[in-house]
């Protein structure tokens, strides 16, 4: 069995069950999501992958109660960190435990390649629309719809770590659309939406305004959009992958963190392995 531990916001939540899912396919386990908030999570970071078809169990207190005491009765084998560990390392361990506790992040595409049917029948978002986002998901239904995804809130409060798209990246962005695709419609998307009715003001855009910046359903009207504009963002990425659109035009800044290790990391694994993704710097 493995009990995979959940922990950031959606699009971080994806990557993780993504990596346990494939873990529970390849070595015939089963999958249990531990979902329950230690007191010092942050309150924005909730479980968040009810929104999908997700099919696996999702932990609950009794059960957790169950698996811990184990744990602390020492029965269960090994707690695997990925912090330390290769892929190859990981997948050593996990195939010689009975019960694994796996904890991390796992942006690495081959996995998710390897489960693509499997994953794209989870992430089927499952719950009813509000009025707002009916409304746009018929004006994307009905134009050439490319959704812009801007992340500004958090990145802004932490930006020693991560790097804000900044206007000039998205006016370059808009220029290759335009310069390719017939009669855009650009839908914005965004957890700042002041910057963004002030930025995207003329009747070319239309501000995607669901009161929803960072769940299943706002990622669902993006993966509705013909094409995509992303921002540095996980969410943005998975946004982006769902949309199933075959000569889908996705173009993606080429500053994600302010560490060029960690930016040059994640361009190569999640970004630049992208046969439709074009990579515009944020200057």
């Amino acid at each position: 069995m493995i009990l995979l531990r959940m922990h950031g916001r959606l699009g971080n939540q994806m990557f993780e069950y993504a990596y346990g899912k494939y873990l529970a396919t390849k070595y015939d386990q089963r999958l249990i999501l531990d979902a329950i908030r230690p007191i010092w999570a942050k309150p924005s970071s909730p479980f968040a992958l009810g929104c999908f078809e997700i099919t696996d169990r999702v932990i609950d207190w009794r059960l957790s109660t169950h698996v811990f005491w184990d744990l602390f009765a020492g029965k269960l084998p090994q707690w695997i960190k990925c912090l330390d560990l290769t892929p190859t390392d990981l997948e050593d361990r996990i195939a010689k435990n009975r019960l694994s506790l796996v904890w991390g992040r796992f942006m690495w595409l081959d996995h998710i390649n390897a489960i693509e049917q499997v994953l794209r029948r989870q992430f089927v978002y499952r719950l009813p629309l509000t009025p707002a986002a009916r409304e746009i998901l018929a004006g994307i239904e009905t134009t050439n719809a490319i959704a812009i995804h801007v992340r500004r809130g958090d990145y802004l409060d932490r930006a020693d770590d991560f790097a804000v798209a900044t206007e000039r990246y998205y006016a370059n962005a808009i220029e290759s659309i335009r310069s390719t695709i017939q009669d855009p419609q650009f839908f914005v998307f965004s957890d700042d939406p002041d910057w963004t009715r002030a930025t995207f003001a003329t009747d070319e855009f239309i501000i995607a305004d669901t009161g929803e910046a960072h769940g299943g359903q706002d990622m669902y009207l993006m993966s509705q959009c013909k094409h995509q504009i992303m921002a540095n963002s996980t969410y943005s990425w998975w946004a982006a992958w769902l949309n199933t659109n075959p000569d889908k035009m996705v173009i993606a800044p080429g500053q994600w963190f302010v560490n060029e290790e960690k930016n040059r990391a994640i361009l190569k694994n999640l970004v630049h392995s992208q046969p439709c993704c074009l990579v515009i710097g944020n200057q």
